[in-house]
């Protein structure tokens, strides 16, 4: 039988459905499952175990590119999938689903999509502002036909490594050999001043780093808004870094984090991945609360102050002073991560 997936549209919503994929794998041991995703998603779900075939995609937003989406729902129509499952809100990715003339086809309650999904599934209220651990049993529970809770048994996300994917971005991107200790900085903030960390913090960071580590090779990762900053903290650091921020492809930035002997980063999607990776890292946060939505890992260290007036979720500091991601020194990030480099590495997954 074959089985497609309709997948989300985040980065980090697609790390959380991972727990959902090894549970579809697990019940239908004898199914194809491939998979729709949006061409910066689609790496994440390269690095899952059961999945057979990554359809990576740009035509799944967007109303102006409908032809892109009809071509790509005639490829899908020959492969005959039995079954879909929709993980996604909304009309288009039903839509899709349909197209493909899947027989069921299995996704969230929404009234919208009548005649479109077959297999209903009462969604978490609010599942895009619900704790992670939440988020994956959102996923996880289209595998299942029911409500049964499933506190005990859904895992944290597991992404398996490619060595062949690793070596092609260090060739592409002009990473450190295999063996060279690399440490990557994540700059980016999700476009929130409230998330954001003090230049002279990074700066600060990548100094003590150096000091206590002058082998380390310090990378910059993070999208071009970004890239200033991190040109502006190697300056002040008198440090002579890696600045890949704007430069990198989603699937190279992954590769990247995959392969890092430690991550600094700050409250974003790809410390997600990061953390899926079992990488050593740690997460600074401020605005939003640590206890629902830091990564998940068992080598995740999380820095956050827990202020009174935090978690606010505000993207712009409502006091004007920013106190909960300034407040973070260098001196403790620094002293995480010393721990985090003297971890092991896990092996390739």
């Amino acid at each position: 039988m074959r089985t497609l997936i309709l997948a989300p549209h985040s980065l980090s919503d697609a790390v959380m459905s991972q727990p959902f994929v090894a549970t579809l794998s697990r019940l239908r041991l004898q199914d194809r499952i491939d998979v729709v995703a949006r061409a910066d998603v689609a790496p994440v779900f390269e690095c899952m175990a059961g999945i057979d075939r990554v359809w990576s995609t740009d035509c799944l937003e967007g109303h102006r590119n409908t032809l892109g989406l009809l071509a790509l729902a005639r490829q899908l129509r020959r492969m005959r999938y039995q079954r879909a499952y929709v993980l996604s809100d909304g009309y288009r990715l039903a839509w899709l689903a349909w197209l493909t003339g899947a027989p069921v086809r299995i996704g969230f309650n929404e009234p919208a999509r009548w005649g479109l999904i077959t297999e209903k599934r009462e969604r978490t209220p609010n599942a895009a502002h619900v704790a992670d651990r939440a988020r994956i049993e959102h996923f996880t529970r289209l595998a299942f036909n029911g409500p049964a809770p499933m506190h005990d048994s859904v895992q944290a996300p597991a992404l398996r490594r490619s060595s062949e994917r690793e070596a092609y971005a260090r060739q592409r991107n002009g990473l450190p050999a295999e063996g060279v200790t690399l440490v990557v900085l994540c700059f980016d903030d999700q476009g929130q001043a409230s998330r954001r960390w003090p230049v002279r913090h990074w700066a600060a960071l990548i100094g003590q780093l150096r000091k206590h580590r002058p082998e380390v090779v310090v990378a910059a990762v993070g999208d071009a808004s970004v890239r200033a900053n991190a040109t502006e903290a190697f300056a002040l650091s008198g440090v002579s870094g890696r600045n890949w921020c704007g430069q990198l492809s989603q699937a190279d930035a992954i590769a990247t984090v995959a392969q890092a002997q430690a991550i600094v980063g700050l409250d974003n999607d790809l410390m997600h991945v990061a953390g899926a990776f079992g990488r050593p890292l740690v997460s600074l946060f401020g605005p939003r609360d640590p206890r629902r939505h830091a990564p998940l890992g068992a080598q995740v260290q999380v820095q956050s102050l827990g202020l009174e007036c935090s978690p606010c979720n505000d993207p712009v500091c409502r006091h004007g002073h920013g106190q909960c991601m300034s407040g973070l020194t260098p001196d403790a990030a620094a002293e995480a991560l010393r721990v985090a480099l003297r971890r092991t590495s896990r092996n390739i997954r």
